[in-house]
């Protein structure tokens, strides 16, 4: 039960989220997951290797800048769902 009042302790804040993260996000909710996505022309083209690394950690600083803290403040206690929630 935890994970989805963390869950939607996150969703709350998913406007500010992305525009401290700089762009959109894929919030796959029912995992939970979010995805930030770029297409690489070929993952195995060892000189772009150089590249496709420097995007992936510049991302992950910015992934660790925006979530750390709201990961660190989260509490769930009196969380109660929303009324028209299904209970799973």
């Amino acid at each position: 039960m935890k994970n989805r009042q963390f869950l939607a302790k996150v969703l709350e804040e998913r406007e500010e989220i992305e525009s401290g993260f700089g762009e959109s996000l894929i919030w796959q909710e029912k995992i939970p997951n979010v995805v930030v996505q770029q297409g690489f022309d070929n993952l195995t083209d060892e000189s772009d290797w150089p590249n496709q690394h420097k995007w992936l950690a510049d991302n992950l600083e910015k992934l660790d800048k925006v979530f750390r803290p709201r990961v660190e403040a989260l509490n769930a206690d009196g969380w109660e769902p929303p009324e028209d929630e299904d209970d799973e």
